[in-house]
Parts: structure tokens; C-alpha cells; sequence
């Protein structure tokens, strides 16, 4: 029998570094200095275009720096969908 390539090795290698090493929740978390928020009262329609362009699709809802809720665009886009579903 003959001993693993180099290949195999270097696989092997980045298995067991993966285990030994595995990425947290911080890893890939949206570090605080750049998460955007939103605030009770702001226009849900200018928070989703600032949603958009921000590339994000969830925003804490913030009041008195307490975190109020989560807002979604998914949310929004169902229950504006129902809403217009309503009228026609």
C-alpha cells in the first residue's frame, strides 16, 4: 500500500484544522459598528429603500437603545402584498 498524495494530505490537513478550529457566530455576524437600524415611528417604505441599498434584508427596531423588534423585508413584502390583494 502506498502512502496518501500530497493532495490527499493537504485535505486531510484542512479537515482536521476545521474541526480542531471551527468558525464561530462572530465569523460571520455583522459587526455592531456596521448594523443599521431603524427606529418605531420611521417610514416602513424609506426603511426598506435604505434596506436595499444597504444590502441588508433584517433591521433591529430600536427605541431609547433597547432593541424593540426585527424588521423584515419578507414581512413587509407578504403583508403589503395581502394588502393590495385587498384592494383589487
Amino acid at each position: 500500500m502506498s502512502a496518501p498524495s500530497d493532495e490527499v494530505l493537504g485535505v486531510l490537513r484542512e479537515i482536521i484544522e476545521k474541526v480542531e478550529n471551527p468558525k464561530t457566530a462572530i465569523d460571520f455576524a455583522t459587526h455592531a459598528m456596521e448594523i443599521m437600524t431603524t427606529t418605531l415611528n420611521e417610514d416602513v417604505y424609506e426603511v426598506m429603500r435604505k434596506m436595499e441599498l444597504n444590502g441588508f434584508s433584517d433591521l433591529p427596531v430600536m427605541e431609547n437603545s433597547r432593541m424593540m423588534g426585527v424588521l423584515g423585508q419578507g414581512t413587509v413584502f407578504t403583508y403589503s402584498g395581502k394588502k393590495w390583494a385587498d384592494v383589487s
